[in-house]
């Protein structure tokens, strides 16, 4: 699969999940994940989901302002 492909795939697969039930993306992440969110670095799956869970975020339709893709 192309891997542009791939990356728009996940990225409408993990918004559709974040727009749903935030604590059903915990499978996504690893430990050694890290999420850079409004200048944050949170490493960590488990500390991940928990700042998607109490911060206030309004649902977002796949609004995604950069695409890293590695391969």
């Amino acid at each position: 699969m192309d891997p542009d492909a791939l990356a728009e795939a996940f990225i409408e697969h993990y918004y559709s999940i974040f727009n749903s039930n935030r604590a059903n993306l915990g499978s996504l992440y690893q430990e050694l994940s890290m999420l850079t969110f409004e200048g944050l670095k949170i490493q960590e799956a488990q500390r991940i989901i928990s700042l998607l869970l109490i911060a206030n975020h309004q649902d977002l339709l796949g609004v995604c302002s950069s695409l890293l893709v590695v391969v």
